[in-house]
């Protein structure tokens, strides 16, 4: 077997997984843990009187009623910076290596706005905004034994909603994403960009059974997008060896591959135990185990937030949270096929393809191109209101997601992964 050939073609495999390895405690779905005011509480934001344009938008439609009395508009970043430290001993890829991710700090858009209905004698609240859903990404090109693996995954969410206020104490929304996915994948040739387009629904509910207590609930469906000629795939290659070369078939199609980000269930409890204090948690359950693609390697994952807030005397809002997520990685003990296709092919030369029924691989892939395995989250902020002009806010908050190390059953890969992130926002208020 021509060693070259076999480096080649599990390099070209890499961006099999290569989709945003690198998120926050959700799998690698934003949700509102980067978002201006709920990344100070861990992304804390289903219930309660604290959400912000951007948390109402893009988390629980619902809390769009709370918003009500004219335009609210926001425009801000977060800046995100993944750590990953990789070590492998040279089972798969037939060299061992130690390297670090080279990703650099991704900004994400934070921009919404609401608008009050009325005035025009429609009991509505309207919202719409722009930000970044799902993805980042990973980058291990600068190490050769690493195979050049490094993609990027990103997906923009146009959101839109409504609220309803039923009554004092109950509160309905709903909102539509239209999503812009592009995947990116550069490995030995063989790279190729892609783009889609998506949709996903968002039902939510907001209910007061006190004064002082919210409780929130929201479904999202799942998101979903076909990326295009994407990759070279083939059936036929069924040795467990790993790398079948100088394949006598030239044919090698570029094929279709769909990923699908999980439906969530999602539930949230605020409380407001001082008229300055309040305290929120959230519950989020993923289906991981449901997602095209992802379910090759997840499965169901289940996250926990909480938050609190607390409004001083001044203009400040201090806040704080700590974030927990199951880690979702689904160890993998049987090989796979993928789009209904057993192997992955170069084509360079006569073909060289790679079967995919050793599981060994599979794990190493996951480690190399899908380690969400983040528990632990601490984060704190603060709101300033009347920054500049008594109608303006600004926003500020900060987080660390604390170190996380996992073996990869099989593979010979241990991976080591923090992150950090940071961000501010403006919100005006027009009455």
């Amino acid at each position: 077997m021509n060693f070259h050939k076999k480096h080649i073609t599990i390099a070209f495999i890499s961006y099999l997984t290569s989709t945003a390895a690198f998120a926050g405690p959700y799998g690698f779905d934003l949700h509102n843990v980067l978002s201006p005011k709920a990344a100070s509480m861990a992304g804390t934001t289903i219930a309660g009187e604290g959400n912000g344009p951007v948390e109402a938008v893009y988390g629980n439609p619902a809390n769009l009623t709370d918003l009500k009395g004219g335009t609210n508009f926001t425009f801000g970043a977060t800046l995100y910076y993944p750590d990953a430290y990789a070590e492998h001993d040279g089972s798969v890829t037939g060299n061992a290596y130690e390297t670090s991710s080279n990703t650099q700090v991704f900004t994400i858009p934070q921009i919404a706005v609401t608008q009050d209905l009325a005035a025009l004698g429609i009991p509505l609240v309207f919202g719409a905004g722009l930000s970044v859903v799902s993805g980042i990404g990973v980058d291990w090109r600068d190490n050769p034994n690493a195979l050049g693996a490094g993609a990027e995954y990103v997906v923009f969410g146009i959101n839109s909603g409504l609220g309803y206020s039923v009554n004092e104490q109950l509160d309905l929304g709903a909102a539509l994403t239209i999503s812009y996915a592009t995947l990116e994948a550069g490995v030995a040739g063989s790279s190729a960009q892609s783009h889609d387009y998506g949709f996903r629904g968002t039902l939510g509910a907001d209910y007061h059974p006190t004064a002082k207590t919210d409780i929130g609930f929201y479904y999202q469906t799942q998101l979903s997008h076909t990326f295009d000629n994407m990759m070279q795939l083939r059936n036929g290659v069924r040795s467990g060896a790993g790398v079948i070369a100088d394949v006598d078939d030239r044919s090698f199609n570029h094929e279709d591959v769909t990923v699908t980000q999980p439906s969530n269930y999602a539930l949230g409890v605020s409380h407001q135990v001082t008229d300055q204090l309040r305290i929120a948690s959230d519950f989020i359950y993923k289906e991981w185990s449901e997602a095209k693609f992802w379910d090759n390697f997840y499965e169901d994952q289940q996250v926990v937030s909480l938050g609190v807030e607390y409004k001083t005397k001044g203009p400040l809002t201090l806040r704080a949270g700590y974030g927990w997520a199951s880690d979702p990685t689904d160890e993998i003990t049987k090989g796979k096929t993928l789009e209904g296709f057993n192997a992955l092919c170069t084509g360079v030369g006569a073909g060289t393809c790679f079967s995919l029924d050793s599981p060994r691989v599979w794990n190493w892939l996951q480690a190399m191109e899908t380690p969400v395995i983040y528990k632990h989250r601490i984060t704190t902020g603060f709101s300033y209101e009347g920054f500049l002009a008594p109608f303006i806010t600004l926003d500020v908050h900060a987080a660390y997601q604390l170190p996380q190390k996992r073996e990869y059953q099989g593979s010979g890969t241990t991976l080591d992964v923090r992150s950090y992130h940071g961000g501010f926002a403006l919100t005006w208020k027009f009455s």
